[in-house]
């Protein structure tokens, strides 16, 4: 079996993405896998920008069409997704979205402005969100799911602090780090009051992400640090599970 399953299938998907003129960013497990977190992962979240040829859903079903793709009930719910089956036989889900097909989500409209590239360590240079937007959004997604202590919510602990670890100082407390929304203040309020979320973390947290116009919650134990006031160039948005 493949160390890394979704970035071995990237190694397929991406050149395929290049050929059809598709501007695309990976977010969720895969991004963080890209940027180095050596977190394995099974599956493939993308956001694409929709264009006069591609949207999320004739990408999808585009790539469902396509010799090296397959198709899955991820769900079984009678919605098929696009897949890629390894040498191995795992199965890969595509799951793509666009900010047209979901207006409710505006972090997706930051595909070109806040993606960068990476090359894998098979030679696959593949494009993705930025250490800021995921851990954003990553945070965002925690606090929605809110179960501390359960597989999905130790990944999301971890996928965090490989986060914070790779944010240069220079990108700190400003841009997407710069919360004025108040849904994603409300979400990293709660998060810091997490009981899996040990002071060390809520302290690097607090360094690195400003937010505006409020005081910092400490945590259970009573440590903590207020953050500076600024404004979002993130913009809001409703989070989701992908991540």
């Amino acid at each position: 079996m493949s160390d890394n399953p979704a970035l071995e299938a990237c190694a397929i998907l991406t050149p395929v993405l290049d050929s059809l003129g598709v501007r695309y960013a990976l977010m969720g497990g895969a991004a963080c896998a890209a940027l180095g977190s050596g977190r394995a992962t099974r599956d493939i979240d993308l956001c694409i920008v929709a264009n006069s040829q591609y949207d999320a859903d004739t990408l999808s079903r585009r790539l469902r069409s396509l010799p090296q793709f397959t198709e899955v009930d991820e769900d079984n719910v009678g919605v098929l997704t696009p897949a890629i089956q390894l040498s191995d036989n795992t199965v890969v889900p595509i799951e793509i979205f666009d900010s047209s097909a979901w207006p409710e989500r505006p972090q997706y409209q930051y595909v070109e402005s806040e993606s960068v590239q990476r090359v894998l360590s098979n030679g696959t240079t593949v494009s993705l969100f930025s250490a800021p937007w995921q851990l954003r959004e990553k945070i965002a997604a925690a606090q929605q799911r809110g179960q501390p202590g359960s597989l999905k919510g130790t990944t999301d602990i971890s996928d965090i602090r490989f986060l914070c670890s790779i944010i240069p100082s220079d990108q700190r407390q400003q841009g997407l780090l710069e919360l004025a929304d108040p849904e994603y203040i409300r979400a990293f309020e709660g998060f810091l009051q997490r009981p899996d979320v040990d002071d060390g973390l809520r302290q690097e947290l607090s360094q690195i992400i400003s937010v505006a116009n409020i005081e910092l919650l400490p945590g259970p134990s009573g440590t903590g640090q207020g953050g500076s006031g600024g404004s979002s160039d993130g913009g809001g948005g409703y989070t989701h599970d992908e991540l």
